[in-house]
């Protein structure tokens, strides 16, 4: 069954300039939901907010799924390095994509920053995306 986890893993994995800034050892450090313990910075979590299928008469045959990239950086300069490939990698999508055919992608937010509380803690950068993907 297409899913949007594969689509975003294999686009993100296949984009020069993303892969570029998140690649080290031939790992891609794209992860969903949390990253590994003691990941290499920067890296890349995303998150699936809402996945509802878009209702048509006959069946449901697409699904419109609200995704939240969070860029984990040293710096603010990396983070924002790293977002742009994001939004160079996702932004205005389509095609077939780890098995599933994608139908548009839009960047919905290009980045909120998010003021660490602490200092000692990570920048952090969240982009949000919609993904209309067929789930047929």
């Amino acid at each position: 069954m297409p899913s949007i986890e594969a689509a975003i893993e294999a686009r993100g994995a296949a984009h020069a300039g993303l892969t570029a800034l998140i690649t080290s050892g031939g790992k891609t450090r794209l992860y969903p939901e949390v990253a590994e313990q003691g990941a290499t910075l920067p890296y890349v979590t995303y998150s699936i907010i809402t996945d509802p299928p878009v209702h048509v008469m006959a069946a449901d045959k697409e699904s419109q799924a609200r995704v939240q990239f969070d860029v984990w950086a040293s710096s603010w300069a990396i983070a924002k390095q790293v977002r742009d490939q994001l939004v160079a990698c996702y932004d205005r999508l389509k095609g077939t994509f780890g098995g599933t055919v994608v139908d548009s992608v839009v960047c919905d937010n290009r980045g909120l920053t998010v003021q660490p509380e602490d200092a000692s803690l990570l920048p952090r950068i969240t982009a949000e995306f919609t993904m209309t993907y067929y789930l047929t």
